[in-house]
């Protein structure tokens, strides 16, 4: 019988930047899915320490210090991760995962051979392999307007790269980088009607609010291209993205490699997606009015349909009874919640009816979002929570209100 070994696995929570509460990286979750799959299938007799969305890297430092010396291996995922392992000196072996690329990051020299203790997997790919795709789909645009989460390590590798193929290509470079909902959502008003495409970088206050992005995007009818796979089925019309379960299973072989086989990290090297896939939002497409040639269209991953209004369900029940502060919901202390077909747009600014406080009822969003499908005057949908309402590509539009539950 094979020897019990133990692995810890980690990764630090997503903060928010309002309430600085720490909410659910979602890309690490992705990855940590297809790791604990396939270590299943390949390894029983490793036993899994999971600890998920740390609430701080003050907490991360006091896990990884037992760790060092209570479990056989570490992954710790996340861009912050490999940029923690970097600076931490591992006497055990370490693995990286659902991070930008780990040698920008500073975890290790050498993707290949690994020289310390540490190899992993990356979501990393070439920016010149994502412009060849931008080139083919959007080939008018002239200007580029990246959005980013400020102090995200990720981020800033996404920045760059970014930047170095506009100055390639001769397209004008702009970005957004934002701190918290708010401020992403000024930022990206800022540079509506000067870029010709929106480019939502790999990081967790980007990918989380694309539904938002897409909101302020329509009103000028900007495409959105995304670095990752999540934001193509919220509403980015396109993206070049790594499967991140593939990777966590990827991840997995190497770990088993190391900690159950007794295989040195040096003969390990670090994993990406060899197939990334070409992702295309079939009904943000049609809306937009845009054209891909075929040979594209043939090879990519199609989201049939854009869905914001499952996000705005999964919004709801993960909220649901929860108080709202004031600046979550524009300016009222009550929870709000889509509670009713208001009528047609007017254009104007966008108000609330204020009724009695309540909780709020994921059940009668679900009851709303079902009315929208049955409407044939119904188009695509968006939910703005920040500006309090949902609105669809056709002419009506949601109040969001306060529900007296």
């Amino acid at each position: 019988m094979a020897k019990e070994k133990t692995v810890a696995l980690m990764w630090v929570g997503n903060l928010d930047q309002r309430t600085e509460r720490v909410t659910k990286d979602t890309m690490s979750n992705r990855v940590a899915t297809g790791l604990l799959r396939r270590l299943r299938d390949l390894a029983p007799e490793v036993k899994v320490e999971l600890r998920r969305d740390v609430p701080s890297y003050r907490e991360a430092t006091r896990l990884f210090n037992v760790f060092q010396s209570e479990v056989d291996g570490l992954v710790f995922l996340g861009s912050g991760g490999a940029q923690f392992l970097a600076k931490a000196n591992p006497k055990i072996p370490c693995f990286v995962g659902g991070c930008n690329d780990p040698k920008r990051l500073g975890a290790l020299k050498n993707l290949a051979a690994p020289d310390g203790k540490i190899t992993g997997v990356t979501y990393y790919l070439p920016y010149e392999k994502r412009f060849e795709l931008i080139k083919v789909l959007f080939p008018a645009a002239k200007s580029i307007g990246l959005i980013a989460e400020k102090g995200h390590p990720g981020g800033a590798i996404d920045r760059e790269g970014t930047r170095e193929q506009c100055l390639k290509h001769g397209m004008a470079y702009s970005e957004v980088v934002a701190g918290g909902l708010a401020e992403l959502i000024e930022g990206t008003r800022t540079i509506l009607g000067k870029v010709d495409l929106i480019i939502v970088s790999s990081t967790g206050l980007t990918m989380d609010n694309t539904v938002t992005l897409v909101t302020e995007a329509n009103k000028s009818k900007t495409p959105l291209f995304s670095y990752a796979e999540k934001p193509v089925t919220t509403g980015a019309v396109a993206g070049l993205a790594v499967r991140d379960e593939f990777l966590g299973e990827r991840l997995a072989d190497s770990v088993v490699e190391v900690v159950a086989k007794g295989k040195p990290v040096s003969q390990i090297p670090v994993k990406t997606d060899p197939d990334p896939a070409i992702m295309i939002n079939e009904g943000m497409r049609t809306m937009l009015g845009l054209t891909f040639p075929r040979d594209i269209m043939s090879r990519a991953v199609v989201v049939k349909q854009w869905s914001p209004q499952q996000k705005a369900r999964e919004w709801a029940t993960k909220h649901d009874g929860e108080r709202r502060t004031s600046q979550d919901n524009g300016g009222w202390s009550e929870p709000i919640i889509v509670s009713k077909v208001f009528g047609k747009s007017s254009g104007g600014q966008p108000f609330f009816k204020r009724v009695s406080p309540g909780r709020l009822s994921a059940t009668r969003l679900r009851l709303v979002f079902r009315y929208h499908h049955q409407n044939p005057q119904c188009g695509s949908l968006s939910v703005d929570m920040l500006a309090g309402w949902a609105y669809c590509s056709g002419q009506v539009k949601y109040q969001l209100c306060h529900h007296p539950g």
